[in-house]
């Protein structure tokens, strides 16, 4: 009996030194993430780190929303808000117009002359073009009024290309009238001294600024208009002009080519209204 009991005992510390050798050779188990925190970056086996909420009744901030323009029915519109660290400015072209009535015209007259060598090209081109002048002065137009603004002498070839056939010489020139009913005139006197090349009349004012200011004003005003109504769409108020940037000289209107009247009738021309017509493009802030 006694044998038995020590039996029994023996096997029972040797099962207690069994359990205790296999636990401690065994690895330690790795803990179970908390739910929810697969790509989340937190190490396993890290604590859970959770954000605390905020106290009952404080306002919440949503980051990262775009300010929306204010609708209609709603008053007051809250404030404008723009991005961070970046101007805020709203750019728009405004176009302004004024009409006026001409008071000088500007005629384009020339003389071509041709001939089978250069020599005389030349000189019965300064022949006509001699006449030409006289005629113009005779109707009362000043030396300074009529400018040369071209000159030029070139040979013709044949089929082949390899000999010259000919020589041709062209003298252009621009001749101002202030008295706009000698035009007609001036013309046919022109051609019927000489003139065979016809650029066309332009009219214009003698004063090249007159109307400019105007015009001006009234693109700025357009841009401000149109400044405003984007502004207004979007919550937000105009503020100081950043920059502003005309977009296009004024020019005066040209007109077609002419020719001299059959018999003795006048060519007749009649002068239209200039239009001076701009475009500014400006810059404003926003509030």
């Amino acid at each position: 009996m006694k044998t038995r009991v020590g039996i029994a005992a023996a096997i029972a510390v040797l099962a207690i030194t069994m359990v205790a050798v296999v636990h401690s050779s065994a690895a330690p188990a790795r803990p179970t993430a908390p739910a929810g925190t697969r790509g989340s970056g937190i190490a396993v086996g890290a604590p859970a780190v959770v954000p605390a909420a905020p106290p009952i009744g404080a306002p919440t901030v949503i980051r990262g929303v775009p300010s929306i323009a204010c609708p209609a029915e709603t008053s007051p519109c809250p404030p404008f808000v723009g991005s961070s660290g970046a101007p805020n400015t709203v750019t728009v072209t405004g176009s302004g117009t004024v009409t006026s009535q001409p008071d000088e015209a500007v005629l384009g007259l020339g003389v071509r002359t041709e001939a089978s060598d250069a020599d005389a090209a030349l000189k019965e081109n300064a022949t006509r073009m001699t006449a030409v002048m006289k005629a113009l002065r005779d109707l009362g137009v000043a030396s300074n009024d009529i400018a040369t603004t071209s000159l030029s002498l070139y040979p013709n070839y044949s089929n082949n290309g390899s000999d010259i056939t000919s020589y041709v010489a062209e003298n252009d020139i621009s001749v101002t009238l202030h008295d706009l009913s000698l035009v007609g005139k001036a013309i046919d006197d022109a051609v019927g001294a000489g003139a065979n090349v016809a650029n066309g009349v332009t009219f214009q004012m003698s004063d090249a600024n007159s109307g400019l200011t105007d015009a001006l004003k009234q693109a700025v005003a357009d841009a401000q208009s149109q400044a405003a109504a984007l502004a207004d769409a979007a919550g937000a108020k105009l503020g100081g002009v950043v920059s502003i940037t005309e977009s296009s000289p004024p020019s005066p209107i040209p007109y077609g080519a002419f020719g001299a009247a059959a018999g003795s009738e006048t060519t007749p021309v009649n002068p239209g209204p200039v239009q001076v017509q701009v475009s500014v493009t400006v810059v404003w802030a926003l509030q």
